[in-house]
């Protein structure tokens, strides 16, 4: 499966980051239709890691199975984990919240995850950003 777009030119430092970092699973949070997640998934296929999506979407999605389209038909192909949030539920919570009980969770069960924010954005994934204006 390919990958490209601006999305995937984080991920290359960001995974490189968490092998280095001796993980062996992800996780990300994004909406049910986000390309960050997708490709996060994929990419975290490609390196043999598993991937944990937490995914915002509507209330009567969270209540049933939202099926298979677009980018969701992506990341269960590939074998990653989702777990669907309500777009309230998210708002009251928030991402970090979200990310670290995932987190804790699976560090409980001898799990070593690395954790990457809403749309890569961590300061590694900024600084790449600023980089590229400059280069």
């Amino acid at each position: 499966m390919q990958l490209s777009g601006n999305k995937v030119r984080k991920l290359e430092f960001l995974m490189a980051d968490a092998v280095a970092q001796g993980a062996d699973c992800i996780i990300t949070i994004g909406g049910i239709q986000s390309n960050h997640c997708r490709a996060t998934a994929v990419a975290a296929r490609y390196l043999n890691l598993d991937c944990y999506l937490i995914l915002r979407t509507s209330k009567v999605l969270v209540d049933q199975d939202p099926g298979l389209t677009g980018n969701l038909l992506v990341e269960r192909l590939v074998g990653a984990h989702v777990d669907l949030v309500s777009k309230e539920e998210y708002a009251q919570i928030g991402s970090v919240a979200l990310t670290n009980h995932l987190k804790e969770k699976l560090l409980n069960e001898g799990r070593r995850p690395y954790v990457i924010p809403v749309g890569g954005s961590n300061s590694l994934g900024t600084w790449l950003d600023c980089n590229r204006l400059f280069v």
